[in-house]
Order: C-alpha cells, then structure tokens, then sequence
C-alpha cells in the first residue's frame, strides 16, 4: 500500500533527493549527467513559461513505512485548462515492479476527478521503453509526437500521451 501525498521543499528535500539519486537510470538516458542538488531543488520552481509555482502539484509516492519511494509532479491547467500535465514521475529503481507507480497513477487519477479535471497528459522520451509500456498499461492513449527537445546533454523526441477523467 502507498501513499500519495503532497510535499514541500522544507519538509521533504533530503527524501526528494534520495529519491531522484536512485533513478539514475533515468537521469542517464533522458539527460546524459546524474542531477546536482541544485538541479533537484530547482524542481520546486520549474514550470511552464507564464504559470506561477501555485500551478504545481509536487507529490511524494511513500511506503507502508513512511519512505519516500517516488515523485509524482504535476502541473495545473497546463497545457488548457481541465487538464493535469504531468512532466516528471519517478519510482526508485529498487522499488519498481511492486505496483506503486500503478497505485500512485490511481490515485492522482481519482484525485483529478474530484478536483474535476477533465484529463491527465503528459509525454515520454522514445528511447523510454518502460515508460512507454507503462503509461499504456494505465490506459493512457498515445496522441502524437512532439518535436525533438533538448532535456541536459541529448536532444529527444517524443510521444504524447493523455487519459480522459470525465
């Protein structure tokens, strides 16, 4: 059983970082260099150009122990209003395949329904095969492919992929 929970940069940094240092696969393939801390806090302020920090929904995935195990963010209203934009979900690499990336996608879904947002998108590099599986797994529909996109040290293209709510 998990819990997905918001948190905030003075309660929960250590465990965000602990968190992102265990996805170092990810951080690999997407950027090409392991984040610094400063790149890991500076997720606390990265949203789209025009939107304000309010428009982010920065969630912990934690265990039956209390452990943070995962990050869910998400934005507000982005690209359109009704529409929650996920940009970055991880799950530490020792913790995947238990189910929590599942159980944390149902319940920011069920969370988005009754705050009555209509659907939930969000894209995936290529070259992420498991992402891929993943997120269509979760009956995400693949809506097209955006165009090439420097994330770090490597440019990536990418698929798009959005789940109605309503």
């Amino acid at each position: 059983m998990i819990l997905l929970q918001l948190i905030n940069r003075a309660d929960h940094l250590n465990a965000l970082k602990n968190v992102v240092r265990q996805c170092a696969d990810y951080s690999m393939m997407v950027e090409g260099h392991l984040p610094s801390d400063e790149d890991i806090e500076a997720l606390f302020e990265d949203v789209p150009p025009g939107f304000s920090v309010q428009a982010l929904i920065p969630n912990g995935v934690f265990d039956g122990q209390n452990s943070m195990v995962g990050m869910l963010w998400a934005v507000r209203d982005y690209p359109e209003a009704g529409t929650l934009f996920i940009p970055l979900f991880l799950i530490a690499e020792t913790q995947r395949k238990h189910g929590f990336g599942r159980e944390a996608t149902g319940q920011f879904e069920a969370w988005g329904r009754s705050a009555g947002f209509q659907k939930i998108r969000l894209s995936v590099v290529k070259e992420n095969e498991n992402a891929l599986r993943f997120w269509q797994k979760q009956g995400f529909q693949p809506t097209g492919e955006l165009p090439a996109r420097q994330f770090g040290q490597k440019i990536h293209e990418r698929f798009e992929f959005e789940k109605q709510l309503s």
